[in-house]
């Protein structure tokens, strides 16, 4: 199973990145190893002229660090694309390259594509037999696979987790300032509960849900933005969840512990591709959401 987090070694995001590509080009897709006499700046390249380097950095990095790392593989692996020109002209055969295209976890820099335009310029201006007239140099993430993401997350074993912000004690007392309504209607709920022996435990409690809430919320908003068919999966059950809670509810068979494990459960088990960490996260949210904002009578 791989797990696709923000940070991700070396070779599993080649790993991951090879899957993409081999769903994309099926036999068109030419693996070029790098254990034997290898390395030529590329480690695969497709019959249609894209040749492909993967590269993620073992650190998280700041926009200025990330640039420097990225535009430092560029110009390695271009030289080598350059210096090896006899080997690829074996290698190519009849395949002309028309983009050179390295697959990142991120792309933040503008002057990252100025580098990259600036050396497609100076190997345009070599007269490689292997590269095109119009020869480019460009940096992609994960985003420029979208139908291949989901084919992996439907059916071949890929589990997404987000790293998403999580709830800071100030976050917490904001947001219930700016909330107060729902935040009554919490503890509404949650007064009557046996579980509490003073009033400070209940608002512990209390507090903790909704740390657990923005930490959820933060999550979805992750997922929608990088993996929209996951997010979407998630809404429709929260919304089937929350009619079945009102009647639920409504003849006493709600347990709030029991909902939770079983929601988290749904997610893990009908939401193609969402991993079990971030199920969990999004379980929570969702009982303190529900706590909030449907007329639920919890029986502890």
């Amino acid at each position: 199973m791989l797990i696709a987090p923000n940070l991700i070694s070396g070779q599993d995001w080649q790993q991951y990145v090879f899957q993409l590509l081999a769903l994309r080009y099926g036999f068109l897709l030419v693996k070029v190893p790098d254990e034997h006499e290898g390395d030529f700046g590329i480690e695969a390249f497709s019959r249609d002229g894209c040749a492909y380097q993967c590269y993620a950095p073992q650190q998280l990095l700041k926009t200025a660090d990330l640039y420097k790392d990225q535009r430092d593989k560029v110009t390695t692996d271009l030289k080598k694309f350059v210096d090896n020109r006899d080997e690829l002209i074996k290698l190519f055969g009849p395949t002309k390259i028309h983009n050179w295209i390295l697959v990142v976890p991120e792309h933040r820099s503008a002057k990252l594509t100025q580098h990259c335009e600036e050396k497609a310029q100076k190997i345009r201006g070599l007269g490689l037999p292997y590269c095109a007239p119009n020869f480019e140099v460009t940096v992609v993430t994960e985003d420029y696979f979208p139908v291949e993401i989901q084919t992996l997350l439907a059916g071949a074993g890929v589990k997404v987790e987000v790293d998403a912000l999580p709830a800071t004690h100030a976050s917490v007392v904001d947001w219930a300032a700016l909330n107060d309504t729902l935040v009554q209607k919490m503890d509404e709920k949650l007064g009557p509960l046996p579980t509490f022996a003073t009033q400070s435990e209940r608002r512990e409690t209390r507090d903790r849900l909704l740390e657990m809430y923005i930490a959820g919320e933060n999550a979805l908003q992750e997922l929608k933005r990088k993996y929209p068919v996951v997010y979407d999966q998630i809404e429709v059950l929260k919304r089937l969840r929350t009619r079945s809670l009102e009647i639920d509810s409504t003849l006493q068979k709600l347990t709030i512990a029991g909902t939770r494990s079983e929601f988290a459960k749904e997610l893990t088990t009908r939401v193609a591709g969402l991993g079990p960490s971030t199920a969990e996260t999004i379980s929570y949210a969702a009982i303190a959401e529900w706590l909030m904002i449907c007329p639920l009578r919890p029986k502890g």
